[in-house]
């Protein structure tokens, strides 16, 4: 279960709220202290400590986070959470579908132990509604991976026929200038989504100019236009970007 998180290097502290404890080959598992009497009269009394470690495990990571889902505040972000990780695993060249999976069949039903987690509950099925169907691995129409936001980034475009890559030149001005355009488009438009599309762009934007936008929130943000219609995006089009997100967007 290890490889479906981004966990921090062995022996160093997590980076960043979103990132688990490496624990290595075994972890803490309990120290005791115990009191021993110094002199013929128990004068004094000392305590020494004993440590106990047992082997790390596998259900140790899938343990901490759905503990991290837990405590996570604020607890309506748990989407960035879960998009963290879903993009760290997309990374090492996994499909999506089988992390969905991970979260529907492994961390739910443990999340789901809780008397505290219904929000929690409620916001990863939410979370995770919206990211299935949007599996790659059998999409009728090709679709873009982007292995990086920014620099000369390669994407994968898989078919039902196979896979191939593609170098793209996109920097943070055309991410930044695409989701601009995509910003403006919804000022008028007149759909139910419009208030879901206006906080995912929101987002966005804060993201990439952190230089931390990640691929399952590009990836969002392109299936909520799909649902919506492509055509109603007039500026996106027009961005110089739109060439490259046409496979993922089901345009030849």
């Amino acid at each position: 279960m290890k490889e479906f998180y981004d966990i921090s290097e062995e022996g160093q502290k997590p980076q960043g709220r979103f990132q688990l404890t490496n624990y290595g080959s075994e972890r803490h598992l309990m120290t005791v202290g115990t009191p021993v009497r110094r002199g013929a009269w128990g004068e004094s009394t000392e305590y020494v400590s004993n440590t106990t470690y047992r082997a790390t495990v596998p259900e140790d990571y899938l343990k901490d986070f759905v503990y991290m889902i837990r405590k996570f505040k604020p607890i309506y972000e748990i989407d960035q959470l879960l998009d963290h990780h879903l993009d760290m695993y997309m990374r090492k060249g996994n499909k999506s579908e089988i992390f969905l999976k991970h979260i529907r069949y492994e961390v739910i039903p443990l999340l789901g132990k809780s008397n505290d987690t219904n929000p929690h509950i409620e916001l990863v099925n939410k979370w995770l509604g919206q990211r299935e169907g949007k599996s790659v691995s059998n999409h009728p129409t090709p679709t873009v991976h982007f292995e990086g936001i920014t620099g000369n980034i390669q994407l994968l475009i898989d078919s039902p026929y196979g896979s191939q890559k593609q170098e793209v030149h996109c920097d943070k001005a055309d991410i930044d200038g695409f989701l601009s355009a995509l910003f403006k488009d919804i000022e008028s438009l007149k759909h139910d989504l419009k208030d879901e599309l206006v906080s995912e762009v929101q987002t966005a934007l804060l993201q990439n100019k952190r230089g931390k936008l990640t691929q399952a929130k590009l990836m969002n943000l392109i299936s909520l236009m799909k649902e919506i219609g492509v055509g109603v995006f007039t500026n996106v089009v027009a961005s110089p970007i739109f060439e490259a997100l046409k496979p993922s967007l089901g345009i030849s």
